[in-house]
């Protein structure tokens, strides 16, 4: 099986389609309805990014002042999202919304520059929006749809400009999220190490180039990290947390029970191993241009597939979408291209047979009639105007009960207005758990520099020295404590409990349900100045 001189020239031909841009264009623009129409609650891992990005807006900045998880650009986005379109969750919507748009039209264009198929492109992308991804995994998707057209752009024309422009790229991914640019950097690295047609000695100053200009962009970073918190210490700290990551999510192969999930798992492992082997056939007969566009797409989608499907599955599986689909739609160009017609027939079959069972296994695991029976859409086009005011006042109404991601926020609402009455933005809150939904709600900073408190996270004796250094130093009013996770933090947070315990009284206790508790106390040493009417409890402002 060979590759016409006509499909090696294609590849090369940057030109689009009006009909591509069409498709990409209708592809956002349905996305970001769905997108936005669909918010029904962000999850309380989402609102680790929204408790960071309000951190921010109060004037505390990632690693400086908190802990990162190694993703600081997620937060500032989202406070850059606040700044341009409210302090109400209408942003954080918005933000997702055309995220996922341009995901969407990205795959598109991704899609059809590998296979030069309408068709293949609007399927791409249909795949990639019915995997309903969580809220926070945008930039899972975008940037791995970004990334390979930043990338053939330089395989199309090698220039140092295009080179920078691929390293600024993988510099934002490293900064969404750390893993994220070392899987598309390793990209780009063999992309450029693998073009044809130059000797060792330009494949070498290329690498080097574009290895240059990626510490260049992330120079800053390291030198404000560095002088915060050391960058062994931060790189440590990211290692540990991405192991107790790992081992808490642990996918043993046999917990995977046979189905729409199992079939969604051996695929998506599968399909960079097929591109792989038919590469490395290629590879023996002369590569072009086609192939080289694969390498980033392979390498991409053996990273994420490798890593990213974890416990639990059927939230996993929309990660690794983007960079799967891609590789199909390489696999189904170049089938197209294929010189025997039999061959050529039975491999498209095969594909169209694959991309039907990924449409229906993947709507069936994420759901998908459910996530846009939710949004409406079925009460038909000329009620949109009416269905986006409708969602749009209900992000920006504070205490929303359609948009309360957990059960223990609308009994605290009365504490959250007498916060509102009685303090203000620089007392800090101190949540002895895991409920960073608390702090966006009450609008109030966290405190320690630690805005959770998990079992195996963040605990050694060095963290806590930290976080103990930290909350001393700020003006913390009140301390939380959640019936059902105070015998973790106790266990795994002494220091910390050991603080509270000298230093807050309890000021009361809200019930939340039959079993759950939320007391909270009142720091003893905060003198107040005056009393709230509405409660008698001291107000500090």
């Amino acid at each position: 099986m060979t590759v016409t001189t006509s499909s090696v020239t294609a590849a090369a031909d940057p030109r689009v389609p009006w009909t591509v841009f069409l498709a990409a264009a209708v592809l956002g623009l349905a996305t970001a309805v769905v997108r936005y129409l669909g918010v029904n609650g962000f999850s309380n891992d989402h609102y680790l990014y929204l408790a960071g990005a309000q951190q921010i807006l109060f004037g505390e900045w990632p690693t400086r002042d908190f802990v990162d998880i190694g993703a600081p650009l997620m937060s500032v986005t989202s406070a850059a999202a606040q700044l341009v379109f409210g302090r109400t969750l209408v942003a954080e919507a918005t933000l997702v919304s055309i995220a996922y748009a341009l995901a969407s039209a990205a795959v598109v264009f991704a899609a059809w520059r590998v296979s030069r198929s309408l068709l293949v492109a609007v399927a791409a992308s249909v795949l990639s929006i019915a995997a309903f991804p969580r809220s926070y995994a945008y930039p899972k998707l975008l940037l791995f749809a970004v990334a390979p057209l930043f990338i053939w752009a330089w395989v199309r024309r090698p220039t140092v400009a295009r080179l920078a422009a691929i390293a600024v790229c993988v510099s934002v991914a490293f900064l969404f999220r750390h893993d994220f640019g070392a899987f598309l950097g390793l990209a780009s690295f063999a992309t450029i190490a693998l073009a044809p047609g130059v000797g060792l000695p330009e494949t070498a100053k290329r690498l080097g180039i574009f290895v240059g200009f990626v510490l260049v962009c992330l120079l800053p970073y390291f030198a404000y990290v560095q002088t915060h918190v050391g960058l062994i210490g931060y790189f440590q700290d990211a290692i540990a947390f991405s192991q107790r990551e790992a081992d808490r999510t642990q996918l043993p192969l046999a917990a995977i029970q046979p189905g729409h999930e199992a079939r969604l798992f051996y695929l998506f492992r599968a399909l960079p191993i097929a591109a792989l082997i038919w590469l490395i056939a290629d590879w023996r007969q002369g590569w072009s241009t086609h192939d080289l566009m694969a390498v980033p797409l392979v390498a991409a989608a053996m990273f994420v597939t490798a890593t990213f499907l974890r416990d639990p599955l059927a939230a996993r599986l929309p990660d690794v979408v983007v960079p799967v689909v891609l590789v199909g739609a390489w696999l189904a160009g170049r089938s197209m291209v294929v010189s025997s017609r039999l061959a050529r027939t039975a491999l498209i079959v095969v594909l169209a047979a694959m991309a039907v069972s990924t449409g229906v296994s993947l709507a069936a695991v994420e759901r998908a009639p459910e996530q846009l029976h939710r949004t409406n859409l079925w009460l038909g086009a000329g009620e949109l105007p009416r269905l986006l005011r409708e969602k749009t006042s209900e992000l920006q109404e504070r205490f929303a009960r359609a948009q309360l991601p957990d059960g223990r926020l609308l009994p605290l609402v009365p504490f959250f207005e007498y916060l509102d009455r009685c303090t203000t933005a620089r007392h800090h809150l101190l949540v002895a758990g895991n409920a960073p939904e608390i702090y966006v709600y009450a609008r109030r900073p966290f405190a320690a520099g630690q805005l959770w408190f998990v079992e195996g996270y963040f605990h050694s004796e060095h963290e806590q020295r930290r976080q103990l250094e930290r909350a001393t130093k700020q003006v913390i009013a009140f301390a939380l404590v959640l019936s059902d996770q105070y015998g973790d933090w106790k266990s795994w947070f002494p220091r910390l409990d050991a603080f509270v315990q000298s230093s807050f009284r309890p000021l009361t206790e809200i019930p939340i349900d039959d079993e759950r508790t939320v007391r909270v106390l009142v720091h003893g040493g905060l003198p107040p100045n005056g009393v709230d009417r509405s409660t008698g409890w001291p107000c500090f402002r």
